[in-house]
């Protein structure tokens, strides 16, 4: 998706983690819906709504910070 800025895709978080933007929980989700933690911050998103985000951000939508070369 991003290149070097995600750590990895999951199928499901433990731990009652939900997705910082669309709130569902990642216990919850279909296995079909990935899970991206971003590595700069490590925080959890959907794939979906981390991507949708980063087309009017360049951030993350947490913490702010800032993922430079994203296309």
């Amino acid at each position: 998706m991003v290149g070097g800025w995600v750590v990895g895709r999951r199928r499901m978080a433990t731990n009652g983690s939900s997705c910082g933007i669309c709130r569902d929980a990642f216990v919850d989700m279909p296995a079909a819906k990935p899970v991206i933690k971003l590595n700069r911050c490590g925080h959890h998103f959907c794939e979906d709504c981390l991507e949708r985000w980063w087309q009017q951000q360049k951030s993350c939508p947490l913490c702010r910070t800032v993922f430079p070369g994203l296309r």
